[in-house]
């Protein structure tokens, strides 16, 4: 606990004294020319140190299939933050509804192939009513679909859920609500992603294109929590499944480079540390899930205590230096008048 201690100090620290002035090491607080000089280059360091890597250096493998983009941080999902998806609490999905913002057709998607070995809970999989994930809405679509129920079963009923007037259309879209970066067409184009719903809200026709829907999801692929050491798939930019388990007879799976399972790690079909895709499909490789730490309130209490003893010495160690400053430019004045004394 000492060295977590000892790491939160030494972090706070080094953030706080970058903001005034770095004493020299060799004259305690005293301070010399180069002071100015040795932040700046502090800084630089820093900065440089924090830029993210070309994903060229750090896909696994290199041969990873393009085009490739940046695979995002995963925001907190749901009422409590815990959810695997914005919409689901599971990996494996959950019921179709319709979603907030969606003004039209809610399209969800449905894996009818059991999940990855990497999948949480996939021992609770149902093959006769399997989980939905929805994925894109159609806004201009007033007449497909069906309203959704409760007891709503995607693989009878289909995908496509219309939500025109529901108590969540006027509601803000996820992706909109968490100040996310939707991609636009031009870049979408520039992908190869087909897109339904352009920058501006109008929609391709139907059989031009327009079942893709606005695709908001798409630029912020994530890995899911529960989805642990296999591949995330994505479709016309929502997530739609952890993995992929052939049923009897079936060969390999694209994600997998046409291997069976995850035992295959990251692939060219789907790289680590980046997403690959284009059409209406995107995949990104989902490693061993983080570790956290959480502290005890005594160790939460001490942390605060130094953090404000920090403070009052980072204060105290301006204060030193402006006087420092003041005594600097009056020893110069005094001993200037010195000199000018003696040339008399």
């Amino acid at each position: 606990m000492k060295n977590i201690l000892a790491c939160v100090l030494a972090s706070e620290f080094a953030v706080g004294i970058s903001q005034d002035a770095v004493p020299n090491a060799n004259d305690g607080l005293t301070f010399d020319a180069n002071d100015g000089l040795h932040l700046l280059q502090m800084h630089a360091h820093a900065h440089s140190s924090t830029q993210p890597k070309p994903l060229d250096e750090i896909v696994v493998p290199e041969n990873a299939r393009r085009p490739l983009w940046e695979l995002k941080k995963r925001p907190k999902f749901g009422p409590d933050g815990t959810w695997a998806t914005p919409y689901c609490k599971s990996v494996l999905g959950c019921t179709p509804y319709c979603v907030d913002g969606c003004n039209g057709v809610a399209v969800w998607s449905v894996e009818k192939n059991p999940p990855g070995l990497g999948a949480e809970g996939r021992e609770e999989y149902d093959p006769n009513n399997p989980g939905g994930h929805f994925v894109s809405c159609i806004p201009t679509d007033k007449s497909r679909g069906r309203a959704p129920t409760p007891d709503y079963k995607i693989l009878t009923m289909g995908g496509m859920l219309q939500c025109s007037g529901s108590e969540n259309s006027t509601k803000t879209p996820f992706w909109v609500k968490v100040k996310a970066t939707i991609m636009t067409t031009a870049r979408k184009d520039e992908l190869g992603i087909h897109w339904g719903c352009n920058d501006d809200g109008a929609c391709k026709d139907w059989n031009s294109g327009g079942y893709a829907g606005d695709g908001q999801g798409w630029g912020n692929e994530y890995c899911p929590k529960g989805c642990v050491n296999d591949c995330a798939s994505f479709s016309s930019g929502g997530f739609a499944s952890c993995g992929f388990t052939p049923n009897p007879g079936q060969s390999g799976a694209g994600m997998y480079s046409g291997a069976k399972s995850n035992a295959v790690g990251p692939n060219p079909h789907c790289p680590l540390n980046a997403v690959y895709g284009t059409g209406q499909s995107a995949y990104t490789w989902c490693g061993e899930a983080k570790k956290t730490c959480k502290l005890s309130k005594e160790t939460k209490a001490e942390i605060q205590a130094a953090r404000a003893a920090m403070r009052t010495a980072r204060k105290a160690f301006k204060d030193a230096k402006e006087a420092f400053k003041d005594a600097k430019d009056a020893f110069k004045d005094a001993k200037a008048k010195g000199e000018a004394e003696c040339e008399q």
